[in-house]
């Protein structure tokens, strides 16, 4: 029996030009903007939000309506996050 040798391909990668890293700067740069706005956009409001939120969710179980488990921790969250961000 002779063994075969079998070429073993080898991906190679591709370079990225300074054009198209710039490019893909420019395209997170503006998205960072669109963020950037909404998040203006709830400047100082966004624990209230959160407030609201949760007194509906209560409002709703009380009424009869059952509020999935994973959402408390969720809304949780939320809340810590924002008053972390207004700690800044």
């Amino acid at each position: 029996m002779v063994a075969k040798k079998t070429k073993v391909k080898t991906k190679t990668k591709k370079k990225t030009t300074k054009k198209e890293v710039e490019e893909k700067k420019e395209v997170v740069e503006q998205k960072e903007e669109k963020m950037g706005g909404m998040l203006d956009k709830l400047k100082g409001k966004k624990t209230y939000l959160t407030a609201i939120v949760v007194g509906l969710m209560a409002a709703l179980e009380s009424l009869g309506y059952t509020i999935p488990g994973f959402v408390y921790p969720m809304l949780g969250a939320l809340g810590l996050g924002t008053l972390r961000h207004g700690m800044k």
